[in-house]
């Protein structure tokens, strides 16, 4: 039980190197660097917790997010209507709160040291391998947080993670079930198929240039070239006004983080448990737990007999390891024998709410400072970074005022002593650099740039990088000349004809009057491919749409047809000829445990389903 709720509560926190060195973050004093945001009104209510429209939006930022992680360069979020997204977030976010809700309703925690560990381990915010305030700063700036609520929102993911996973990971396969699942996944198919190639209908296909023409009168939308701009503009960078810092203030500045460092010891720890339930109360429970204790006072391997001993069944699979702990990741009584052992030491017995333990530290790692050396880059970054936050605000509202009712930029670039650079041309979908910025392309797209002429509004690419910028060249969009596409479009004209004439043939050797796949092999001249009993896992020697045409086409339709398109182009036809269900006595035992896995899994999904649909029905939900 222990390691089950330790490991649900873990994730990927689970993945962290030992031994890692504990930042605390409120040494750099970081949240001040973050201005205060709203939260933006309340949009709904979840049994009385409000979700903001801050919610919302950075919800629908991360939907955004994940589209383009989705659809790579071909996703051009300046162009996508984020509002289609509002109602998805939204109902996202109830799902969400109503889980977290449940979750901590069922008292499940996350250790904030435990939080504090992932962020610094996560290669996400490192450079050169090593935890960059100034990265992680940008990151979250970026996404909408500050470290507070970015390890609020981290740990409310964890706990919803924690509470779904033990569901899910709850359920068992009956023997039953093993059994459908056994006569499901071992059945055997017998059958056959043709290949209908495209080669049979090519030479019928023909593209005529007025059938191109008409094309390209139609669809000129199509054929249009994309919008252009350059522009020149005046970029301000905090990191530009950086200066150096004196060595002896590095190193004070160092002095005083040590100050503030508490020392992290990490202890990697196993138990075995005795459970208190209706069977075995706390006298019968620690007479057990003696017992065991004897046994390894008398030598006997602690990984053996947790392994037969212990009733986390969690655990006792694994030796009884329970992980590592940094002292705030058991209940208390547990964390406070665990501090009083040295590595290899082993424990009087330990009572919890769970059971009686005992406790072996299997090993202690105490973590180190970093030397100011190599502390030393990332306390001057930090040091110039706070210097430079006056100046840069007052050069950016300066840099507002002056360019707001300038014919260009070169004036205000004088008066504040910065450079006008020029672009290269860029599209409405963004170019190279911060011309691959939304905010930036949507910018020097506006009316007021284009149609008016004036200077773009300064664009906030962050808290400390700013852009203006004013128009030098536009290329409007225009149609490109029929010449120039006519190929294309007869490829393409020919590609749809080449798919409907094999489609047409197709169905008439689908709906022939031939009683048997060799018949209709030999009146199209075809070769018959025979697909001897296989398995679904032997299936993988086919082609991908033949075996999943296979195993899909219902039992009642045997020496009947299916057709199927392949990755090729060229269509299948497929006939089913016998089916016949495994057997659960010819499963090995490898095979049953997988199977039952399989169901388990399955039906804790399910669970989990049917959890959060009676969760949202119970919930007292108010969109505003």
């Amino acid at each position: 039980m222990l390691q089950n709720i330790r490991d649900n509560s873990q994730g990927t926190m689970a993945k962290i190197i030992i031994g890692i060195m504990i930042v605390p973050f409120a040494l750099f004093g970081i949240d001040s660097l973050f201005s205060s945001a709203p939260e933006g009104g309340e949009v709904a209510k979840v049994n009385g917790e409000a979700i903001t429209e801050t919610d919302v939006n950075r919800e629908m930022n991360q939907q955004l997010q994940r589209l383009q992680s989705q659809f790579g360069e071909g996703f051009d979020a300046s162009q996508f209507d984020a509002k289609i997204l509002r109602t998805p977030a939204l109902n996202q976010l109830i799902d969400d709160r109503i889980l977290l809700q449940q979750a901590r309703t069922e008292d499940l925690m996350i250790a904030d040291g435990q939080l504090d560990k992932m962020i610094v381990a996560d290669p996400a915010f490192q450079e050169d391998g090593k935890f960059s305030t100034d990265r992680f700063v940008a990151i979250l700036r970026s996404a909408g947080f500050t470290p507070t609520t970015y390890k609020a929102f981290l740990s409310s993911q964890l706990l919803m993670n924690q509470y779904s996973n033990g569901i899910a990971g709850s359920d068992f396969a009956t023997a039953a079930e093993l059994d459908a699942a056994s006569k499901l996944l071992k059945q055997k198919r017998s059958g056959g198929y043709v290949v209908v190639p495209e080669a049979m209908v090519r030479d019928q296909v023909e593209v005529s240039d007025g059938e191109v023409a008409s094309y390209y009168a139609d669809n000129k939308s199509s054929f249009m070239t994309e919008e252009k701009v350059a522009v020149s503009y005046i970029e301000l960078n905090i990191t530009d006004l950086f200066k150096p810092i004196a060595e002896d203030v590095l190193k004070e500045q160092y002095k005083q983080q040590l100050a503030q460092e508490k020392a992290v010891t990490e202890r990697h720890v196993a138990h075995i448990m005795i459970a208190l339930d209706d069977d075995t109360d706390l006298a019968a429970a620690k007479e057990k737990i003696v017992a065991i204790k004897a046994r390894l006072d008398a030598g006997e391997d602690f990984a053996s007999v947790a392994e037969e001993a212990s009733e986390d069944v969690g655990s006792a699979a694994l030796g009884g390891d329970l992980g590592v702990t940094t002292g705030d990741t058991f209940p208390p009584a547990f964390e406070t024998a665990i501090a009083s052992l040295d590595a290899g030491a082993l424990s009087e017995p330990v009572v919890t709410d769970d059971g009686v333990h005992l406790i072996k530290v299997i090993s202690v790692d105490k973590s180190t400072p970093a030397s100011f050396a190599e502390r030393r880059d990332e306390i001057e970054r930090t040091l110039q970074r706070d210097q430079a936050s006056v100046a840069y605000v007052q050069l950016l509202e300066e840099l507002k005022d002056y360019t707001f009712n300038a014919s260009d930029l070169k004036g205000p670039a004088e008066e504040l002593g910065l450079k006008v650079s020029t672009s290269k041309l860029f599209e409405r979908k963004g170019g190279a650099s911060i011309f691959a910025n939304p905010e930036v392309v949507k910018a020097a797209f506006s009316a007021d740039v284009l149609n008016d002429g004036n200077n773009s509004e300064v664009v906030e690419i962050s808290d400390t990088h700013a852009v203006v910028m004013h128009l030098e060249k536009h290329v409007e969009a225009e149609l490109m000349p029929l010449a120039s596409v006519s190929s294309e479009i007869r490829a393409q004209l020919k590609q749809q004809k080449l798919s409907l004439a094999l489609d047409e043939m197709a169905d008439k050797v689908v709906d022939s009057s031939a009683e048997s796949l060799a018949a209709v092999a030999k009146q199209y001249e075809l070769e018959v491919k025979t697909i001897a009993s296989v398995t679904r896992e032997a299936a993988g020697s086919l082609p991908p749409e033949i075996a999943k045409t296979l195993f899909t086409m219902p039992r009642v339709k045997l020496s009947s047809f299916e057709k199927v398109r392949l990755a090729s182009g060229d269509i299948a036809i497929v006939s089913l000829a016998t089916v016949e269900d495994g057997e659960i006595s010819a499963v090995s035992a490898k095979e049953r445990e997988y199977f039952s896995n399989y169901v388990a899994r399955s039906n804790g999904s399910q669970s989990l389903v049917n959890i959060r649909a009676a969760l949202k029905r119970e919930a007292d939900i108010e969109t505003l």
